[in-house]
């Protein structure tokens, strides 16, 4: 599982760059029953990873696996609102 969004990074002059096609992969979830943390990286068109980022969510030990969750996560937030499965 992965989801392709559009992410804007900043560059070297810190200048907004908007990336589309973007390929979002969740490559760990470390946690607990309480809570997580997913390791997140972001390549573009080329395969070329681009960003690398960390996020802390809430789990549900009733809901699908901590994977699954971690990306229902990303996808409520505002820098991944346009993501779709891939």
């Amino acid at each position: 599982m992965a989801l392709s969004s559009t992410q804007i990074l900043l560059d070297y002059f810190d200048q907004q760059v908007s990336i589309d096609n973007c390929y979002v992969k969740v490559s760990s979830v470390k946690g607990s029953k309480i809570d997580a943390i997913a390791e997140v990286e972001i390549f573009n068109a080329n395969k070329l990873r681009i960003d690398h980022r960390f996020y802390s969510f809430d789990v549900s030990m009733d809901g699908p696996n901590f994977i699954k969750q971690a990306y229902q996560f990303l996808k409520t937030l505002p820098e991944f609102s346009d993501a779709v499965d891939c």
